[in-house]
């Protein structure tokens, strides 16, 4: 695997992206989406362009799962992560964070997919698709 060093530019406010693509996700996707954001900005340095395919992977994956009335959710909150925390996750760091979670309420995940849907190329869909949460 080859590793490509990443620029991250400046701090951004996560929430000002996620209210940016609000517009694209309803109509590209027409479903009902939620935005549920922190009231505080919450600032990150990363590739704006990479988060947003991250984002657009997952609800890509969401959309497929839903029937046409169905719906999508997307927050976003801060969370700290405490010396408490890491008892439990060793492999995490102290200090602040931004959470992004996006849900819907479609058909879920069966048992035995479930293993696999990190792994590129999987698909349980008829999109075949097979790399949003691989990206991810």
């Amino acid at each position: 695997m080859i590793y490509y060093p990443i620029d991250p530019g400046a701090p951004f406010n996560v929430n000002d992206l996620l209210l940016k693509m609000k517009g694209p996700f309803s109509s590209f996707f027409q479903v009902n989406e939620t935005l549920e954001l922190c009231r505080h900005a919450l600032w990150v340095t990363c590739e704006p362009s990479q988060l947003q395919q991250v984002l657009w992977n997952l609800v890509v994956n969401a959309r497929a799962a839903i029937p046409h009335k169905g719906g999508i959710t997307i927050e976003s909150t801060g969370v700290s992560i405490t010396n408490e925390y890491l008892a439990d996750h060793p492999d995490a760091s102290v200090g602040p964070f931004v959470c992004l979670s996006v849900s819907d309420n479609g058909c879920g995940i069966s048992a035995k997919d479930l293993p696999h849907i990190f792994e590129p190329f999987f698909f349980s869909s008829k999109s075949k698709v097979g790399l949003g949460l691989y990206f991810c």
